[in-house]
Protein backbone atom coordinates (compact mmCIF):
# COMPACT_ATOMS: atom_id res chain seq x y z
CA UNK A 1 0.00 0.00 0.00
CA UNK A 2 1.28 3.56 -0.88
CA UNK A 3 2.11 5.58 2.07
CA UNK A 4 -0.71 8.62 2.39
CA UNK A 5 0.62 12.22 1.54
CA UNK A 6 0.33 15.36 3.49
CA UNK A 7 -3.31 15.75 3.61
CA UNK A 8 -2.61 19.48 2.54
CA UNK A 9 -5.96 20.39 0.85
CA UNK A 10 -8.06 17.56 2.42
CA UNK A 11 -11.58 18.77 3.15
CA UNK A 12 -11.59 19.71 6.85
CA UNK A 13 -15.19 19.38 8.37
CA UNK A 14 -16.60 18.47 12.10
CA UNK A 15 -17.55 14.77 12.15
CA UNK A 16 -18.80 15.07 15.85
CA UNK A 17 -19.35 17.34 19.07
CA UNK A 18 -19.37 15.39 21.90
CA UNK A 19 -21.34 15.93 25.28
CA UNK A 20 -18.59 14.43 27.85
CA UNK A 21 -19.88 13.58 31.20
CA UNK A 22 -17.12 15.29 33.22
CA UNK A 23 -16.24 18.97 33.15
CA UNK A 24 -12.79 17.65 32.01
CA UNK A 25 -10.87 17.63 28.73
CA UNK A 26 -11.27 14.89 25.78
CA UNK A 27 -7.98 12.70 25.92
CA UNK A 28 -8.81 9.85 23.37
CA UNK A 29 -11.51 8.42 21.30
CA UNK A 30 -11.82 5.72 19.32
CA UNK A 31 -14.74 5.23 16.00
CA UNK A 32 -16.44 1.86 16.16
CA UNK A 33 -17.77 0.31 13.41
CA UNK A 34 -21.28 1.27 13.77
CA UNK A 35 -19.93 4.48 14.11
CA UNK A 36 -20.37 5.38 17.85
CA UNK A 37 -17.28 6.76 19.76
CA UNK A 38 -15.64 5.64 22.67
CA UNK A 39 -14.24 8.84 24.20
CA UNK A 40 -11.99 9.10 27.38
CA UNK A 41 -11.31 11.67 30.28
CA UNK A 42 -9.13 11.85 33.21
CA UNK A 43 -11.54 12.80 35.91
CA UNK A 44 -9.56 13.70 39.38
CA UNK A 45 -11.01 11.53 42.18
CA UNK A 46 -9.50 12.47 45.60
CA UNK A 47 -5.75 11.48 45.73
CA UNK A 48 -6.35 9.48 42.31
CA UNK A 49 -7.15 10.14 38.89
CA UNK A 50 -10.23 8.28 37.30
CA UNK A 51 -10.58 7.31 33.59
CA UNK A 52 -14.12 7.67 32.50
CA UNK A 53 -15.34 5.68 28.85
CA UNK A 54 -18.00 7.20 27.72
CA UNK A 55 -19.74 6.24 24.45
CA UNK A 56 -21.76 8.05 22.12
CA UNK A 57 -24.15 7.12 19.59
CA UNK A 58 -26.53 9.45 17.21
CA UNK A 59 -29.22 8.09 18.75
CA UNK A 60 -28.68 7.29 22.23
CA UNK A 61 -28.44 8.96 25.59
CA UNK A 62 -24.64 9.39 26.47
CA UNK A 63 -23.63 6.35 29.11
CA UNK A 64 -20.08 6.45 30.94
CA UNK A 65 -17.90 3.14 32.25
CA UNK A 66 -15.61 4.79 34.58
CA UNK A 67 -12.31 2.90 35.70
CA UNK A 68 -12.01 3.45 39.38
CA UNK A 69 -8.23 4.57 39.91
CA UNK A 70 -6.80 4.39 36.13
CA UNK A 71 -5.54 7.17 35.61
CA UNK A 72 -5.44 9.89 32.60
CA UNK A 73 -7.30 8.43 30.04
CA UNK A 74 -4.94 9.42 27.62
CA UNK A 75 -5.13 6.52 24.43
CA UNK A 76 -7.88 4.42 24.09
CA UNK A 77 -7.47 1.19 21.37
CA UNK A 78 -10.73 -0.77 20.10
CA UNK A 79 -9.85 -4.50 19.62
CA UNK A 80 -13.35 -5.31 19.19
CA UNK A 81 -17.07 -3.76 18.91
CA UNK A 82 -17.15 -2.31 23.05
CA UNK A 83 -13.75 -4.12 23.98
CA UNK A 84 -11.27 -1.45 24.75
CA UNK A 85 -7.57 -1.48 25.76
CA UNK A 86 -6.26 1.21 27.86
CA UNK A 87 -3.64 1.99 30.58
CA UNK A 88 -5.00 1.14 33.94
CA UNK A 89 -2.29 3.21 36.40
CA UNK A 90 0.97 1.44 34.40
CA UNK A 91 -0.53 -1.67 32.95
CA UNK A 92 -2.44 -2.18 30.24
CA UNK A 93 -5.63 -4.06 29.98
CA UNK A 94 -8.69 -5.16 27.92
CA UNK A 95 -12.38 -4.49 28.98
CA UNK A 96 -15.40 -4.75 27.82
CA UNK A 97 -17.29 -1.48 27.89
CA UNK A 98 -19.94 -1.64 30.24
CA UNK A 99 -22.04 1.80 32.03
CA UNK A 100 -20.98 1.52 35.32
CA UNK A 101 -17.82 1.34 37.58
CA UNK A 102 -15.18 -1.21 37.32
CA UNK A 103 -11.89 -1.78 38.99
CA UNK A 104 -8.61 -4.28 37.98
CA UNK A 105 -10.36 -7.49 39.26
CA UNK A 106 -13.61 -7.00 37.70
CA UNK A 107 -15.19 -9.08 35.36
CA UNK A 108 -13.38 -9.41 32.41
CA UNK A 109 -11.25 -7.09 32.83
CA UNK A 110 -7.49 -8.34 31.95
CA UNK A 111 -3.98 -7.73 31.15
CA UNK A 112 -2.88 -7.22 27.66
CA UNK A 113 0.37 -7.30 25.59
CA UNK A 114 2.17 -9.53 27.66
CA UNK A 115 6.14 -9.27 27.40
CA UNK A 116 5.21 -6.45 24.60
CA UNK A 117 4.07 -3.78 27.41
CA UNK A 118 7.10 -3.54 29.69
CA UNK A 119 7.53 -0.08 31.10
CA UNK A 120 5.16 2.89 30.20
CA UNK A 121 3.48 1.91 27.66
CA UNK A 122 0.67 2.68 25.63
CA UNK A 123 -0.85 0.80 22.21
CA UNK A 124 -3.24 1.35 19.81
CA UNK A 125 -5.01 -0.72 17.30
CA UNK A 126 -5.39 -1.21 13.49
CA UNK A 127 -8.30 -3.63 13.32
CA UNK A 128 -8.38 -3.16 9.24
CA UNK A 129 -4.61 -4.55 9.26
CA UNK A 130 -4.30 -6.33 12.02
CA UNK A 131 -1.21 -4.92 14.21
CA UNK A 132 -0.83 -2.67 17.40
CA UNK A 133 1.75 -0.10 17.71
CA UNK A 134 3.09 0.07 21.48
CA UNK A 135 4.18 3.22 22.26
CA UNK A 136 7.33 4.17 25.27
CA UNK A 137 6.32 7.18 26.94
CA UNK A 138 9.99 7.18 28.63
CA UNK A 139 11.78 6.31 25.13
CA UNK A 140 9.06 7.75 23.11
CA UNK A 141 9.34 5.01 20.44
CA UNK A 142 6.94 2.87 19.02
CA UNK A 143 7.53 -0.58 17.87
CA UNK A 144 4.75 -2.46 15.41
CA UNK A 145 3.11 -5.79 15.83
CA UNK A 146 0.75 -8.05 14.19
CA UNK A 147 -1.80 -8.47 16.71
CA UNK A 148 -1.43 -13.00 16.41
CA UNK A 149 1.72 -12.14 17.24
CA UNK A 150 0.95 -10.41 20.14
CA UNK A 151 -1.27 -12.94 21.06
CA UNK A 152 1.61 -16.15 20.81
CA UNK A 153 3.92 -13.77 22.20
CA UNK A 154 6.12 -13.96 19.49
CA UNK A 155 8.56 -11.03 19.08
CA UNK A 156 8.61 -10.19 15.09
CA UNK A 157 8.78 -6.16 14.99
CA UNK A 158 7.16 -5.44 11.53
CA UNK A 159 8.24 -1.77 12.09
CA UNK A 160 9.42 0.57 14.37
CA UNK A 161 10.26 4.64 14.89
CA UNK A 162 11.84 7.01 16.90
CA UNK A 163 12.28 8.92 19.38
CA UNK A 164 9.22 10.92 17.82
CA UNK A 165 9.25 14.64 17.91
CA UNK A 166 7.51 16.88 20.44
CA UNK A 167 9.16 20.27 19.49
CA UNK A 168 7.89 22.64 16.88
CA UNK A 169 9.58 24.05 13.76
CA UNK A 170 10.80 26.46 15.70
CA UNK A 171 11.75 24.59 18.84
CA UNK A 172 9.05 25.39 20.85
CA UNK A 173 8.76 22.25 23.05
CA UNK A 174 5.30 20.83 23.05
CA UNK A 175 2.89 17.94 24.97
CA UNK A 176 2.35 14.85 22.80
CA UNK A 177 -1.66 14.11 22.56
CA UNK A 178 -2.65 11.24 20.11
CA UNK A 179 -1.06 8.16 17.96
CA UNK A 180 -2.84 6.15 15.26
CA UNK A 181 -1.77 3.66 13.07
CA UNK A 182 -2.78 2.89 9.67
CA UNK A 183 -0.98 -0.51 7.98
CA UNK A 184 2.48 1.22 8.37
CA UNK A 185 2.18 4.10 9.03
CA UNK A 186 2.18 5.96 11.97
CA UNK A 187 0.27 9.26 12.47
CA UNK A 188 1.36 11.73 15.28
CA UNK A 189 -0.33 14.67 17.02
CA UNK A 190 1.29 17.19 18.87
CA UNK A 191 0.49 20.47 20.41
CA UNK A 192 -1.17 22.37 23.03
CA UNK A 193 -3.81 25.27 23.35
CA UNK A 194 -1.03 28.04 23.24
CA UNK A 195 0.60 26.40 19.72
CA UNK A 196 2.40 23.45 18.53
CA UNK A 197 -0.39 21.96 16.98
CA UNK A 198 0.98 19.44 14.19
CA UNK A 199 0.09 16.49 12.61
CA UNK A 200 3.19 14.25 11.50
CA UNK A 201 3.37 11.14 10.23
CA UNK A 202 6.25 8.25 10.09
CA UNK A 203 6.75 5.53 7.67
CA UNK A 204 7.56 2.44 9.98
CA UNK A 205 8.89 0.17 7.64
CA UNK A 206 12.26 2.32 7.78
CA UNK A 207 11.44 4.56 10.72
CA UNK A 208 11.25 7.47 8.67
CA UNK A 209 9.65 10.94 9.03
CA UNK A 210 6.97 11.32 6.13
CA UNK A 211 5.86 14.90 6.49
CA UNK A 212 4.56 17.23 8.78
CA UNK A 213 2.02 19.74 8.86
CA UNK A 214 0.14 23.02 11.10
CA UNK A 215 -2.77 21.29 12.52
CA UNK A 216 -5.10 23.92 14.21
CA UNK A 217 -8.30 22.91 12.26
CA UNK A 218 -10.77 24.32 15.03
CA UNK A 219 -10.74 27.82 12.54
CA UNK A 220 -10.29 30.67 14.84
CA UNK A 221 -11.23 29.32 18.30
CA UNK A 222 -8.39 31.21 20.46
CA UNK A 223 -7.95 27.91 22.61
CA UNK A 224 -7.92 24.80 20.65
CA UNK A 225 -5.91 21.51 22.42
CA UNK A 226 -5.60 18.39 20.39
CA UNK A 227 -6.65 15.64 21.95
CA UNK A 228 -6.48 12.10 20.26
CA UNK A 229 -6.06 10.50 16.98
CA UNK A 230 -7.93 7.91 14.97
CA UNK A 231 -7.37 6.81 11.24
CA UNK A 232 -9.56 4.65 9.49
CA UNK A 233 -10.92 3.47 6.01
CA UNK A 234 -14.71 2.82 7.35
CA UNK A 235 -17.07 3.77 4.62
CA UNK A 236 -14.24 4.07 1.90
CA UNK A 237 -14.87 2.17 -1.11
CA UNK A 238 -11.31 3.53 -2.38
CA UNK A 239 -8.38 6.00 -2.08
CA UNK A 240 -7.09 7.53 1.06
CA UNK A 241 -8.50 6.52 4.40
CA UNK A 242 -9.99 9.48 6.85
CA UNK A 243 -8.51 11.34 9.95
CA UNK A 244 -9.98 11.94 12.77
CA UNK A 245 -8.60 14.85 15.07
CA UNK A 246 -9.97 15.62 18.67
CA UNK A 247 -10.07 18.85 20.05
CA UNK A 248 -11.45 20.48 23.27
CA UNK A 249 -11.99 24.01 22.69
CA UNK A 250 -12.41 26.83 24.80
CA UNK A 251 -15.25 28.99 23.91
CA UNK A 252 -15.54 32.30 26.21
CA UNK A 253 -18.66 33.52 27.58
CA UNK A 254 -18.26 36.95 29.22
CA UNK A 255 -15.27 36.39 32.40
CA UNK A 256 -15.99 32.34 32.00
CA UNK A 257 -15.55 30.04 29.29
CA UNK A 258 -17.65 26.70 28.17
CA UNK A 259 -15.30 23.34 27.01
CA UNK A 260 -16.60 22.21 23.46
CA UNK A 261 -15.54 18.99 22.15
CA UNK A 262 -15.52 18.16 18.80
CA UNK A 263 -13.87 15.71 16.25
CA UNK A 264 -12.65 17.01 13.08
CA UNK A 265 -12.76 14.67 10.08
CA UNK A 266 -9.98 15.17 7.21
CA UNK A 267 -11.16 13.76 3.94
CA UNK A 268 -8.96 13.75 0.69
CA UNK A 269 -11.59 14.67 -1.87
CA UNK A 270 -10.43 11.76 -4.12
CA UNK A 271 -11.84 9.07 -1.73
CA UNK A 272 -14.85 7.77 -3.00
CA UNK A 273 -17.30 6.77 -0.08
CA UNK A 274 -19.79 3.75 0.12
CA UNK A 275 -23.11 4.70 -1.09
CA UNK A 276 -24.74 4.56 2.33
CA UNK A 277 -22.08 6.42 4.22
CA UNK A 278 -23.25 9.11 6.33
CA UNK A 279 -21.75 11.37 9.04
CA UNK A 280 -22.89 10.59 12.05
CA UNK A 281 -24.81 13.94 13.56
CA UNK A 282 -23.82 14.33 17.32
CA UNK A 283 -24.29 16.82 19.91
Amino acid sequence: MAMVGRPTGWENTTHATLALPAADTLQGFVIQDDWSILASQGVPNGDHEDTWISRHTASAPVRTMIAMGAGHGAILGGLAHDKVLFDFNGKLVLAPWRPGSISRSSQGVKDWGGVFQSGNMSAVIDRRWGTACFYHHDTKTVVLRALADVETQTDRPLGNAGPLVNRSPSGRLTLRQGWAIYNRQLFYLIGDHAGGQELISYELATGRLLWRLPAMLCGDVAWQEPQGLFVSDLGVLSGNPMIYVGFTNRISIGDSFVRQHVIKRLRDPATVLTPDWTSPAMV
